[in-house]
Formats: structure tokens, sequence, C-alpha cells
């Protein structure tokens, strides 16, 4: 979904500052070209960004349209 390509946005990334944008988007690159299946890993990204937008900026859209 959209939100969550949001979540994996350099420019998201980078405003939480939890990881180093060049490295998920290298990440993203390479599981989109199925060069290397990197789902653990981005999944693992996923969370921590979600983590943040639910808890660190109380945003909880995400659980509104997934319910």
């Amino acid at each position: 979904p959209e939100a969550y390509q949001r979540l994996l946005s350099r420019d998201v990334i980078k405003k939480y500052g939890y990881f180093n944008p060049r490295a998920v988007e290298q990440l993203l690159a390479e599981h989109r070209s199925d060069k290397m299946n990197r789902t653990p890993l981005l999944f693992a990204v996923l969370g921590v960004q979600t983590w943040h937008r639910l808890f660190i900026e109380n945003d909880l859209s995400l659980l509104e349209r997934s319910i």
C-alpha cells in the first residue's frame, strides 16, 4: 500500500533517523530487481518506521485505514 511505500521513502527514512537512507534504497533496489530476497530486512525496517509513526508521532492513520 501507498502508506508503507511512504514509510520506506528516502525522506521519511531520513526524517525518523533510525536507518541510513542509502542502505534502505539499496535493499529496495535489490529486492525489486529480484537480485536478492530482502523481505525480512525490509519488514524489520517497516516495523520500526511504523512503530515510530504510531507511538512517537501519535499518527494512527495507518490503523484507521486497515480496520
